[in-house]
């Protein structure tokens, strides 16, 4: 009986070490995820203003 016992402890220390793992990688993911986004934020916006300054200058030639 303690065999089986000491057997359903490590089960369930294991379990909650899965659970912890699976919430970082769910974390890691959404902050790439994020990342990402704002990176493809800030391109188009680079993007508008490189445009805007070209039209700007062939205004102002």
């Amino acid at each position: 009986m303690t065999f089986v016992m000491s057997n359903v402890g490590i089960i369930i220390r294991q379990k909650s070490q899965i659970m912890y793992f699976m919430l970082f990688v769910i974390v890691a993911f959404m902050d790439w995820q994020k990342t990402t986004r704002i990176k493809k934020r800030g391109e188009i916006f680079n993007r508008i203003v490189e445009e805007e300054r070209r039209r700007l200058a062939e205004a102002g030639v």
